[in-house]
């Protein structure tokens, strides 16, 4: 992988970036304002422009992209551990 080419997560602006892991743990939108701080409908405008960023059409297709960047980030980085299956 090209180390000056940008990868898509890192289009998404820190706040974006905190919203999308918060989403992939599983919480709402009115929780991550809670958890934030800030009103729902930013979390909302946020997780908005962050599919627009990534060319996807909603929050689980924004989740599955996250997890799939940050896998591949694991892997290039030779931080992700294999899962014994016992």
């Amino acid at each position: 992988m090209d180390a000056s080419a940008v990868t898509p997560i890192q289009k998404l602006s820190p706040r974006q970036m905190q919203i999308a892991v918060l989403l992939v743990e599983g919480k709402n939108a009115m929780q991550i304002a809670t958890i934030l701080s800030i009103g729902r409908e930013t979390v909302v405008s946020h997780i908005r422009t962050a599919c627009h960023k990534l060319n996807v059409s909603n929050r689980v297709q924004l989740i599955v992209t996250v997890v799939r960047w940050q896998i591949m980030e694991e892997l290039h980085n030779g931080t992700l551990h294999q899962i014994d299956s016992k």
